[in-house]
């Protein structure tokens, strides 16, 4: 909604649109992070421990991920993906998205 006071303009947002706003924003930006960086891929251990993070230290947790069919990753295991360094990066990208709310 925008209110006119004198020579000031006032917008407003409801929370959950500055919410939508954030994360697009967020999402660009590691889109962009991704097509500028060149990075190693990480390990299959740092891998495991972001995971474990994600599920606030969940061990059971992070091994069920590692284990199951995810459908973002062709319905293959994150374990299958670990022996590459291409699969690994996969298997990053995926954490990222379930770390910032794209993937639950």
């Amino acid at each position: 909604m925008t209110k006119f006071y004198g020579d000031t303009i006032r917008l407003s947002f409801h929370k959950s649109h500055l919410f939508l706003v954030v994360i697009t924003i967020l999402r660009t930006f590691l889109k962009w992070r991704q097509l500028i960086m060149v990075t190693e891929a990480p390990s299959a251990s740092e891998l495991f421990r972001r995971a474990c993070d994600i599920y606030d230290g969940d061990l059971v947790l992070a091994e069920q991920l590692f284990n199951s069919n995810i459908p973002a990753l062709g319905n293959r295991k994150p374990n299958e993906l670990l022996s590459s360094p291409d699969g690994r990066r996969l298997l990053d990208d995926l954490l990222l998205k379930i770390e910032y709310g794209e993937f639950s």
